[in-house]
C-alpha cells in the first residue's frame, strides 16, 4: 500500500513540473509594443527572413539574444528530396513567435507550411508580418 502510495506521489510531481515547463499558448496581442525581435534560424533561413522583417519599420531586429523582447524562431520539420518528376526539393518548416514572462515561454503566433518554390520561412513571415500589422492596428 505504501508503495502505491508512493508512486502516486512521485508520478503527480513528476507531471507537475512538467506541466510548468510546458508554453504557454497565447496571441499576437500578447506582443504589444514589443518590437526588439531576435531570430533563431540556419544561416539560409535567418537571411531570408531578415530581409523581409527590414521592409517594414514596425520591428527592430537585434544581434543579441538579451536585448530582444521577443523571438522569431524558424525550424525545419522536413524535407523530402526528388519527390516531383522535377526533382525539387519540398521543405515543411514552421515558425514559432514568442517571448519568455516569468522564466516561462509564451507563444504568441505558430504556423507551419510546405513549400517547393520558395523557403517555407520567407512564406510564413509574411503572414506572421501581415497578421502582426493587423493586430497592432486594431
Amino acid at each position: 500500500m505504501k508503495f502505491l502510495i508512493l508512486c502516486s506521489v512521485i508520478c503527480f510531481l513528476g507531471f507537475t513540473v512538467q506541466a510548468q515547463e510546458l508554453p504557454i499558448m497565447g496571441s499576437l496581442a500578447d506582443i504589444g509594443n514589443r518590437s526588439k525581435v531576435y531570430i533563431i534560424a540556419d544561416a539560409v533561413h535567418s537571411k531570408a527572413m531578415r530581409k523581409e522583417i527590414e521592409k517594414q519599420k514596425t520591428l527592430k531586429i537585434v544581434s543579441d539574444p538579451k536585448g530582444a523582447e521577443f523571438f522569431i524562431e524558424y525550424k525545419i520539420l522536413d524535407q523530402k528530396d526528388g519527390v516531383t518528376g522535377m526533382n525539387l526539393t519540398i521543405e515543411t518548416g514552421q515558425v514559432d513567435v514568442y517571448f519568455s514572462n516569468a522564466n516561462r515561454k509564451t507563444i504568441a503566433w505558430q504556423e507551419s507550411s510546405s513549400n517547393s518554390m520558395k523557403y517555407p520561412s520567407i512564406v510564413l513571415i509574411k503572414r506572421f508580418l501581415k497578421e502582426f500589422k493587423r493586430a497592432r492596428s486594431e
